[in-house]
């Protein structure tokens, strides 16, 4: 058994819900949420962004070990606009759990989080050294 850790997408929807369905909270009543059609629209009710990574095993290709989903909004903070991040929705098929696939969905989902802030923060920079050698409205020109 081969673990591979990626980000999800759309494609994974059918598998997703299959992966939801199987997971319950137990009680007197047992709950499932489930998020059908699309569990992407959920996602973005939590959040006005996410980044969502999947396990899959490469022996069973047909279903997904688990997934994990970081969602991030703005809100106020002692009276101060904050960017917040919310680990939520992480959830392992019962076959797979006590193998350390939980935590490693959470770094993966945190991994892709700090690349994509150093990226914006990258691309600030390469912003800012157009501007210093002129480059960011373009040279004069004698047209």
């Amino acid at each position: 058994m081969a673990i591979t850790i990626r980000l999800g997408s759309e494609a994974d929807n059918p598998r997703i819900h299959d992966l939801v369905s199987k997971i319950t909270m137990p009680g007197p009543a047992e709950m499932c949420f489930q998020r059908k059609p699309d569990f992407f629209v959920g996602s973005r009710v939590v959040g006005d962004e996410f980044i969502m990574t999947v396990a899959e095993d490469d022996e069973r290709p047909d279903v997904l070990a688990g997934l994990t989903v970081i969602s991030g909004h703005d809100m106020f903070i002692n009276g101060k606009p904050r960017r917040l991040y919310y680990s939520g929705d992480t959830r392992v098929d019962p076959h797979y759990r006590r193998r350390g696939i939980a935590s490693a969905l959470l770094i993966a989902c945190l991994c892709a989080l700090v690349l994509l802030a150093l990226l914006l923060l990258a691309q600030g920079i390469g912003r800012l050294g157009n501007w210093f050698n002129q480059e960011l409205f373009g040279r004069p020109t004698t047209l």
